[in-house]
């Protein structure tokens, strides 16, 4: 049973090799010879070998169909961040963000042609005019903009569009503000649980009006986690409970366990009740139904649906009396699972949950028994704790060592005080309004001190280790080490485990050598952001542009990048002008490393000591690599974009040219030193504006390479056609970050080319970015 789901698993995680979704014809034709074979007598090896290749093929199979299903609509090219009217149903409950509401919408209409699929709608309100009440279910038409799934293609960023294939989004997009948008139609009976939830959080967001841990009660009872910040996440993370904020197997568990305690309890205290139907099968069906009714208030969050699947497995022998090995549960569970949604591969959340349900059965069964429940606890979470390591360093490049004991204290806590009180008030919220507030304040109180301990964990950074390997073979290493190092006293050499794991924890990634420079131009979208390495020294130069108080590009990209290089400090931070789009990410780049040196044309928004104005004139030597900063001098401050730093850098007869936004007025100046200008590769000015790469200042600069930092489907139509041509007339090879994704090139003294990587190109090949 064991081999057959780890082939069905391998069949469907095949997905991950598609860089375009193959036709399904001849893996339906090979299966078919597969099960032909079965029908000769072959010796019984074959036999088996050929059952598990036709199990593969079946998961294989079965993922492509469901893919099928996802692809079956794609947003015409013609229509992409054009006016278009549309019609469909509210699918998800419209959540704040700012001045905006968001949620998904089922499409049945798109311009007057029937479809039927899902998209990520944005409504803005406009200082003039306030959102109006929008109800999960209800019917609408609007009028809307909208764009395929494109993600930002950095090293260690997040898969946006791997993310929205799995959820079956196929577009996103924003409403416009107008008369044509109208509420078509409302119906009580369409998406009646996501009606239920959304009066639940109605409810919640006026009972806990103020209250400092309000956003956690709305992710514990209905799964909403909009309102936790970034703040807030990052204390989750530091200390390993980011897990505590997801309505998974723990909370499910914890509410199935007390349902099924409470229920024989009182089962076998009615006469004659157990004689009836015995207190375990009560007990069991009661708790599954709870279990059932919380994924429910959670939306069926596939989360959720794992964690039932995995429940119900487990109650299976509770109910009919039989014994099911850990093991066996945990197999037929992940069959389900794999059955019901095979793209949830596709989730973190799917390989941790998985993997901890693993290390719980191979940690705590084949052992003597522990002598104190307390022993067995702590031993429970100790697995756990070391046990996942490898797997938060891969998915998160974070590791928390202080995990066990944070967990320890905020698991009980949360799961037997804070998520009973927290269901019991939403559900009195419906009925008895005043006793549910009261319950829901309290439930918000138990939540003070819990988080004030997590607080603390979290600032002791000596427990926190950010390490990310390129190599998932060293992870598949520590894997081994980890299962060694958990292995029952008695087992032969565990203590080898350590050798598997020495190579991840000493894993440093390739650096540049002397007289080289690696040099990478971030996605950020319509932004800007660039990191140069030496062989000892990082320079970063802008940051992208903030969204939201949660929401930036030093924090989304650029920080993840740095810690994909495995960057510990950054030696300069260049902050070229003030506009948000270079900016904007500084506030959480220079919170997240040491910064030695902070330099910018705009000295006065920022409180640092170590900030100073970048002048020309000024230059500096790392790793046999020149530095020198050509524009502006202190006459040229105040001029907003024509004040932007422009930062040269040579090495050997290769030179880079950052110019930040400098337009025709810098450009003009900076050809009064014309002979300086004279780059291989440059950053085009203004993002490839027409107000910027005036023909002398092209001409002067003569480059082989042009890199455009540009969001895709950008407003503003960077970079112009005319100013690409004008690059391209001196046959300079143009590149752009919306269609490329980050731009990695690598510069040596003794060459005279550089080497271009272009990271969505070579590793971003999905069926999802097809």
């Amino acid at each position: 049973m064991k081999l057959y789901a780890l082939s069905f698993l391998t069949g469907i995680s095949t997905l991950y090799l598609f860089s375009t979704l193959p036709s399904l014809w001849p893996y339906l034709a090979l299966s078919l010879v597969f099960i032909l074979l079965l029908f000769f007598k072959l010796p019984s090896f074959y036999l088996r070998l050929a059952n598990l290749i036709l199990v593969f093929l079946i998961g294989l199979i079965w993922v492509m169909l469901f893919s099928y299903k996802v692809l079956a609509w794609t947003l015409p090219t013609q229509f992409d961040n054009q006016p278009v009217e549309i019609k469909g149903t509210i699918a998800s409950i419209p959540t704040p963000k700012g001045r905006s509401d968001n949620f998904i919408f089922h499409l049945t209409e798109f311009n007057h042609q029937t479809v039927n699929t899902n998209i990520k709608l944005n409504w803005y309100a406009t200082a003039k005019q306030n959102l109006p009440y929008l109800r999960v279910g209800d019917s609408w038409q609007f009028q809307v903009k909208l764009k395929r799934p494109h993600n930002l293609a950095n090293p260690g960023s997040f898969d946006s569009e791997k993310f929205s294939f799995s959820e079956g989004l196929r577009a996103s997009g924003y409403i416009i503000n107008g008369s044509d948008n109208k509420l078509i139609a409302t119906s009580r009976f369409s998406h009646p649980i996501d009606k239920l939830r959304q009066m639940m959080l109605e409810n919640m967001q006026g009972d806990l009006a103020g209250k400092p841990y309000a956003a956690f009660i709305y992710a514990l009872t209905i799964g909403e986690k909009f309102a936790i910040s970034s703040e807030e996440w990052q204390i989750f993370q530091n200390t390993g409970t980011n897990h505590l904020m997801a309505i998974a197997g723990l909370h499910i568990g914890f509410v199935a366990g007390l349902v099924f305690l409470l229920c024989s309890f009182l089962w076998r205290r009615i006469p004659h009740a157990p004689l009836w139907l015995a207190t375990p099968v009560f007990a069991g069906i009661s708790s599954l139904g709870s279990a059932i009714i919380y994924s429910a208030l959670a939306g069926f969050a596939i989360p959720t649906q794992r964690a039932v699947v995995m429940l119900a497995v487990f109650l299976i022998g509770i109910v009919y009396r039989r014994y099911i090995a850990a093991w066996q549960s945990l197999t037929l569970a992940l069959v389900i699972v794999l059955i019901l949604n095979p793209l949830s591969i596709l989730e973190v959340g799917f390989w941790l949950s998985f993997a901890a349900v693993a290390l719980i059965a191979y940690g705590l069964t084949g052992r003597f028994k522990s002598t104190t429940k307390l022993w067995k606890y702590t031993r429970l979470q100790l697995t756990l704790g070391i046990g996942l390591i490898p797997f938060t360093l891969l998915f998160f490049s974070n590791a928390s060592f202080i995990s066990p004991l944070a967990n320890s204290i905020a698991i009980p806590w949360v799961g037997f005080i804070t998520v009973p009180l927290s269901l019991l008030g939403a559900l009195l919220s419906l009925i008895f309004p005043w006793l549910g507030a009261k319950i829901l304040i309290l439930s918000e109180w138990t939540l003070h001190g819990v988080w004030a301990i997590l607080s603390l964990f979290s600032h002791q950074t000596i427990f926190s280790w950010q390490h990310l390997t390129q190599h998932n073979s060293f992870i598949l290493a520590a894997i081994i080490g980890m299962l060694l190092l958990l292995a029952p006293r008695g087992m032969p050499h565990r203590y080898l485990g350590l050798v598997f794991i020495t190579p991840l924890i000493w894993f440093v990634p390739a650096a540049p050598m002397a007289n080289q420079v690696w040099f990478t131009l971030l996605d950020v979208g319509q932004g800007l952001s660039a990191v140069v390495q030496t062989q000892h020294h990082v320079l970063v130069f802008d940051t992208g542009a903030k969204f939201s108080q949660d929401y930036d590009m030093g924090s989304a990209v650029v920080v993840p990048f740095l810690r994909y290089e495995n960057i510990k400090k950054i030696d300069a931070l260049v902050i070229s002008h003030g506009d948000n789009d270079h900016i904007g990410g500084s506030g959480s780049v220079l919170q997240a490393f040491p910064v030695k040196y902070l330099e910018t044309s705009v000295p006065n928004r920022f409180t640092q000591t170590n900030v100073s104005t970048c002048l020309r004139g000024e230059s500096w030597q790392w790793d046999e690599v020149n530095f020198a900063y050509l524009y502006p001098s202190a006459a040229n401050l105040g001029l907003d974009n024509d004040s932007s730093c422009v930062l040269k850098i040579s090495v050997g007869q290769q030179q880079i040219l950052l110019t930040g936004d400098i337009e025709k007025a810098a450009e003009h100046i900076l050809l009064q030193h014309a002979d300086e200008l004279k780059s291989t590769i440059i950053v085009a000015p203004h993002h490839g504006s027409d107000t910027s790469s005036t023909p002398d200042f092209v001409q002067a600069v003569n480059p082989l390479i042009v890199l455009f930092p540009v969001g895709y489907l950008n407003r503003f139509g960077f970079p112009k056609p005319i100013v690409s041509l004008r690059y391209q007339t001196l046959g300079a090879k143009t590149y752009d970050t919306a269609e490329n994704g980050a731009i990695m090139l690598q510069l040596t003294a003794d060459s005279s080319q550089p080497v271009i990587h272009l990271w969505r190109q070579q590793k971003m090949l999905h069926v999802w970015n097809s």
